[in-house]
């Protein structure tokens, strides 16, 4: 799993979950989130794996949402070819 620099919050990061590649960008519709992970907000979306990358993943069965500081961001699976 390979995570690129988070200097630049707008950068995609490609990493790997639940066993496919993908690629995480600030979705600035999502509000600020605290680091500590928010378990009411796993109960929202669902969980079917839960990784870390220097902080916790929620996976659900259409996109993931992962806290690094402040941000949260949204991880899309790459599109079907």
């Amino acid at each position: 799993m390979s995570v690129k620099s988070l200097a630049d919050p707008a950068a995609s990061l490609k990493v790997v979950a639940n066993g496919r590649d993908g690629y995480v960008q600030v979705n600035d519709s999502l509000p600020p989130v605290e680091p500590e992970y928010d378990d009411s907000l796993i109960h929202k979306v669902g969980l079917d794996l839960f990784i870390s990358i220097r902080t916790h993943i929620c996976t659900t069965n259409l996109y993931s949402i992962a806290h690094f500081g402040r941000y949260l961001l949204q991880i899309s699976p790459p599109s079907p070819n």
